[in-house]
This record gives structure tokens, C-alpha cells and sequence, in this order.
């Protein structure tokens, strides 16, 4: 058993070497996006008109603050509609929203079809923007974050504008969790989609162009997988338009959601996404994966090995040290400012804060649980069919 251990010292440092690389590239690239312009919303001549879509399934705690987020936004009203759309809510949200009496805001009720994909298909369909933006029902938004996706995308005459999500951290360590890992993906993300390699998106700030979805017959080709209505129209608008598919971020295009409460919620998120990725055919996101669990499966083995053998443990802290710098430094990247309306979940609060950076001992935590959080979701996510907001996916 000692023999075979030391067999795979190479192979482990190799992964994480690996792992390390990759995630330097991608800082390296994060380093180098260059997005938008300096140029204010106001100086874009014949601005396009906009929807904003909301699908809501049971919300009924959120709709405050998301309705306060928009009536809050600086994007001209004779420019903008707002679309929410009843994925057959039980909790009292149909009546929230029959109760909305403002104008440029339009309330549908799904009628024989289900899920968050049919919700955004069928409020796209009642749209009459030019552009489509997409937002989910839990989220606070900056005043500008209309304004600064769509300065973006016409700037850059994008199809499609990937804005960021940032997770609100309370004081506790699931929610710190939440937020480091989030910061570090989307980094990775981001830096990926400049330059032409999509590799994960989120519906919660996401914008394209109507006649584009149009065009990749929206979300057809994956319609009959419950979730990745966002990463899959991603690639697939990608893949018809290359080039211009790109990511937002600087100014407001950064939307901000509470974390989720514990990390059993956590948890049966995570497989949520991971179920999906079997579905993907992208060979940069397939190879990315297996850098990534090959890493992490380096860490366990290291881990087993030490508990075997007590001589072992510099190659164990070897591996979390280079994984830690990696992953530290990519979460120092992502950008803490934020002033949104519905600060704190109170819909008439205003916020301009910077977060602080995570407190250092649930850093060094987290770098040394991920590994191995990560190879429980993957085992999960093959065994398991997860449930969400009361359905089966």
C-alpha cells in the first residue's frame, strides 16, 4: 500500500499542477478583459427598447425587492418593459403581481406549460424589446444595471451580454463558502467567454438580442433538460455568432442574490448544476471539468495517504498550498463594490459598500474543503434526482 501511494505522488503534484495552470490562465485573462467603454448610456444614440423578464416561481418574499430594483433603474421608461411571468405559484405571488398597477409592467400566467425555460419562452414571445434582458425574482440590482448591459452589448455589438452574480454573505461560513466559490468561478468563467470559450453563464444578469434567440429557435434544443436555460443558450448563440458573446464586468451589469441558507440547500443546488453537464458538448468545457476533478481527486488521495502514512503530509499541504494560491488569487479579482436598490433585502434601501474580502480562516477553510465538496456533488449529481421549489427535474 506505502509503495503504491508514493506511485501516485506524480501523478497528484501533475493534476494540481495542472489545476494551478489553468486558473493562472484564466487570471491572466480576467487581467485582460476589456469591455464596454467610458462613454455614459446617454451619449448611445437611438437606444434599442428593452424587456426585462422575471420568472417567478414562489417568491412571494422577494418580489418586494426585485419590483423596487427595477422601478428603480435609470434606463429611460419610454425605453424599457417589465415582464413577469407566473411559473404557477402557490405561495401567494400570482396575487403580488395581479396587484402591480404601474405602467411599463406586464404580468403572465403560464397556462399548460412548466418551468423556468417555458417562463422565459413565453415572456420573450409577449416582448416587444428589441433586447431582451433576463433576471431572476431573488435578486437586487444596481440602478445602472440595465443601462450597463446594454452600453456593453451596443458598444461591442454583441448578440449577447453575460453579466456577473454576487452572492450577499452573512456571517456565517456556508454563505462565505457561497461567495468565494462563486467569485472564483465566475472569474474563471468570464475570462473564458473573452476569448471565445464559453464556459458557465448566469440567467441572473444575462442580455440578447430578440432576433438572435429568434434565430437559435430559443431554447428548443435543450427544452426537454429542466435546467441550464442560461449556459445552453450561451453556447449555442456562441456557436452562430462567434465573437460576440461576451462577458460585462465593470458598472452595474453585476446582479446580487442572498445566499442560499444552509448547506444542505447548498448542496442539492449544486447537483442541480452538475446534472446538467452531462448534456454539454463542449470540448473546452469537458476538459475543464476533468482538470478540475482530477485536482480535486488529487487532494482526497493526498488526504488518504497521509492518514496512511504521517511522512506523506508535505505532499498533502503541497497540494492545498498551490491550489490555495491559485484559487486565492483569482477571489481577490472579483469585484466587491456594489450599490444596488434593495440593499439588504429591504426594497427602498440603497447600498454603496465594498464588501470586505472573506474572513482569512474561512479562506484557508474553504480551500481545504472544496476539493472534496466538489467530488461529493459529482458523486451525487450520478445517483441522485434533485428536487426544485417542489418539482422533480
Amino acid at each position: 500500500m506505502a509503495e503504491m501511494l508514493h506511485l501516485l505522488i506524480i501523478p497528484e503534484l501533475l493534476f494540481t499542477l495542472g489545476y494551478v495552470a489553468l486558473m493562472f490562465y484564466f487570471l491572466w485573462k480576467w487581467n485582460a478583459i476589456q469591455v464596454g467603454d467610458k462613454n455614459s448610456i446617454s451619449e448611445i444614440t437611438n437606444l434599442p427598447f428593452v424587456s426585462v423578464i422575471v420568472p417567478v416561481r414562489n417568491e412571494i418574499e422577494n418580489l418586494p425587492v426585485i419590483l423596487a430594483a427595477l422601478n428603480g433603474q435609470d434606463f429611460p421608461k419610454e425605453k424599457v418593459e417589465f415582464l413577469f411571468v407566473n411559473d404557477h405559484s402557490d405561495d401567494g405571488s400570482s396575487n403580488f403581481l395581479e396587484q402591480i398597477n404601474q405602467p411599463g409592467f406586464q404580468v403572465i400566467h403560464l397556462d399548460n406549460s412548466f418551468g423556468k425555460k417555458a417562463a422565459l419562452t413565453s415572456g420573450i414571445t409577449h416582448a416587444k424589446g428589441e433586447w431582451i434582458l433576463t433576471t431572476d425574482a431573488d435578486c437586487s440590482l444596481s440602478v445602472d444595471w440595465i443601462s450597463s448591459l446594454i452600453n456593453c452589448g451596443v458598444t461591442n455589438h454583441a448578440v449577447m451580454v453575460c453579466g456577473l452574480v454576487r452572492i450577499i454573505p452573512n456571517d456565517k461560513f456556508s454563505s462565505w463558502f457561497q461567495y468565494i466559490e462563486g467569485a472564483v468561478l465566475q472569474v474563471c468563467g468570464a475570462a473564458a467567454l473573452s476569448i471565445g470559450k464559453p464556459l458557465l453563464n448566469t440567467g441572473a444578469s444575462l442580455a440578447f438580442r430578440k432576433d438572435c434567440w429568434q434565430e437559435i429557435k430559443g431554447y428548443s434544443t435543450h427544452a426537454n433538460i429542466a435546467s441550464g436555460d442560461d449556459t445552453f443558450l450561451m453556447l449555442e448563440m456562441n456557436e452562430k455568432y462567434p465573437g460576440r458573446v461576451i462577458p460585462c464586468t465593470t458598472g452595474g451589469g453585476i446582479a446580487s442574490t442572498v445566499a442560499a441558507n444552509s448547506f444542505k440547500m447548498l448542496f442539492m443546488q449544486r447537483i442541480r448544476w452538475a446534472g446538467k453537464t452531462k448534456y454539454y458538448h463542449s470540448s473546452f468545457i469537458n476538459f475543464t471539468g476533468l482538470i478540475v476533478v482530477l485536482a480535486a481527486f488529487s487532494v482526497l488521495i493526498a488526504f488518504i495517504a497521509v492518514l496512511i502514512d504521517a511522512h506523506l503530509w508535505k505532499i498533502f499541504f503541497s497540494v492545498l498550498f498551490l491550489r490555495g494560491i491559485a484559487e486565492l488569487s483569482l477571489l481577490r479579482k472579483f469585484p466587491r463594490n456594489h450599490s444596488f436598490k434593495g440593499a439588504n433585502r429591504e426594497p427602498n434601501a440603497m447600498a454603496e459598500t465594498s464588501l470586505e474580502q472573506p474572513p482569512y480562516h474561512f479562506q484557508m477553510l474553504m480551500v481545504i474543503i472544496y476539493p472534496f465538496f466538489t467530488l461529493m456533488v459529482l458523486l451525487a449529481s450520478a445517483i441522485n434526482n434533485p428536487e426544485w421549489k417542489g418539482r422533480k427535474l
